[in-house]
């Protein structure tokens, strides 16, 4: 019951939920908004084959630069990376 629980009620945390449905930690926010971009159908897709990248890289990159106070070359140069 504890994980269901933290599931539906994240720690505050440095890290937008997309939505605006609050805070929370940069894990959780990496991962119930790239659960939120796949359920609400956000997938990209790429012609050469590599799957919907974008769905679990942004939100992922989105929640680290917010954690770390990234810039935007730097979040660029993390998606290109990781893509």
């Amino acid at each position: 019951m504890h994980l269901l629980h933290h599931l539906l009620q994240p720690a505050n945390g440095p890290c937008v939920l997309l939505g605006g449905r609050g805070r929370a930690s940069a894990l959780d926010a990496a991962w119930i908004n790239g659960t939120a971009a796949h359920a609400l159908d956000f997938d990209d897709v790429s012609q050469r084959g590599f799957g919907h990248a974008s769905a679990f890289l942004v939100p992922a990159i989105l929640a680290e630069a917010q954690a770390c106070s990234a810039d935007g070359r730097a979040m660029l140069t993390a998606y290109a990376a990781g893509y």
